[in-house]
């Protein structure tokens, strides 16, 4: 888990190197390649997190999906999954508590109370 992100910025490495041109890149060349892999490493955290539900591993999945919103305040998926995930192991009251308090810590976005009103609404 941890790896993929280190392995994808080892290929990217590998990549550029191999290219076979010799000139001198600035940190401006590369500049959307760190949110390339952060996109990719999110989305393998994510489905990684998806495994773990169907494979009934549902507190993995639980931190998974939890580690997805740290890294992406926004990825609407990842709440929908766990509030369906906390639906199946009725620990509503909890999730409700994880997403006031997202709602205060970020309180520019619009998602933990997509949240809230998920599990309001189930």
């Amino acid at each position: 888990m941890p790896y993929t992100f280190t392995i994808l910025v080892l290929c990217l490495t590998a990549v550029i190197l191999s290219s076979g041109t010799t000139e001198t890149k600035s940190p401006s060349d590369f500049a959307g390649a760190s949110d390339v892999l952060s996109i990719q490493f999110i989305d393998s955290l994510y489905r990684e997190g998806v495994q773990s539900y169907k494979e009934r591993s549902y507190a993995q999945a639980l931190s998974q999906f939890r580690d997805v919103l740290q890294l992406d305040i926004e990825h609407e998926e990842a709440y929908r999954r766990i509030v369906q995930l906390c639906i199946e192991t009725e620990e509503l009251d909890w999730v409700t508590e994880y997403f006031d308090s997202l709602a205060q810590s970020h309180p520019g976005s619009a998602y933990p109370h997509l949240g809230l009103g998920l599990c309001r609404f189930s």
